[in-house]
């Protein structure tokens, strides 16, 4: 599996978002659609959408004029950037507080593109440059820190138009993918959306078909497993990195939900 790959004008949705990477897409032409939970979004010519290994978007549409450019990459390839490695948790927020669809500039759309396509040169000549490996991820690292720049001057306040239960299970779900590993009680996103814990966990079963528990023990899971397949923690830190308060209690949530443990998870990816 290869830790990063630049790509332009794929059709194929699993191409494009994979389970397990970090992707970034820029939209030059068309436009597709992908689901955030049970919310169907659009991404328009000249939005950029960010996915992070533990969202939950799906593509459901691309349109026949589309055109995409960008790139997708693992945790083990951050690895070899250590330079980078705060900056990327910088960036990788943006996605939690906003939509994961960035409005561009034109002058941000023509600096992106220019990087994608540096890349790609820098991919495609991997053999032709004595440095060509550390050219390219130079361009890596300029890339997100040029999202950096461009993610502080979102938006937060604009969203599509939804109705006020699928506005408020948005905004759970982005609070909450920022916020899951140290807030696991109901209590804090109630208050923070200013509802009642039985009005939220009935809306977002109403919208997602889950409750804000279920929710919430599902992204701990998918960062779990992440951390299990990718890191080299162990078991004893990555419980208390989710904040549980014991690796048994760990385990045994980790068994209830997948059928094995987590060392059993780790072990089949050795």
């Amino acid at each position: 599996m290869k830790r990063i790959s630049v790509f332009q004008n794929h059709k194929q949705p699993d191409v494009l978002i994979e389970e397990g990477y970090f992707t970034i897409l820029f939209i030059e032409k068309g436009f597709l659609k992908f689901w955030l939970e049970t919310c169907e979004i659009t991404a328009n010519q000249g939005d950029l959408i960010i996915n992070t290994p533990s969202a939950v978007q799906k593509l459901s549409y691309i349109s026949e004029d589309c055109q995409v450019i960008g790139l997708k990459y693992s945790l083990d390839y951050l690895k070899e950037i250590k330079t980078l490695n705060n900056f990327h948790k910088t960036f990788a927020s943006f996605e939690y507080q906003y939509l994961p669809i960035w409005n561009l500039t034109k002058e941000e759309q023509d600096i992106l593109t220019g990087l994608f396509r540096k890349l790609k040169q820098r991919a495609e000549k991997q053999r032709a440059h004595l440095f060509a490996h550390q050219l390219f991820n130079l361009t890596f690292t300029e890339l997100i820190l040029e999202l950096i720049d461009m993610g502080s001057k979102q938006d937060k306040t604009v969203f599509q138009n939804y109705n006020r239960a699928e506005y408020l299970a948005l905004q759970f779900l982005i609070l909450a993918r920022d916020a899951y590993k140290e807030q696991t009680k109901l209590e804090y996103y109630a208050t923070q959306l200013a509802v009642s814990i039985k009005y939220l966990s009935e809306t977002l079963k109403s919208i997602t078909g889950k409750t804000a528990k279920e929710i919430l023990i599902e992204l701990r899971m998918g960062q779990a497993k992440l951390l299990l397949s990718t890191s080299d923690l162990d078991i004893t830190e990555i419980a208390y990195e989710l904040s549980y308060d014991s690796v048994s209690s760990f385990s045994r949530s980790f068994k209830q939900i997948e059928g094995i443990s987590p060392k059993e998870y780790r072990d089949s990816y050795l």
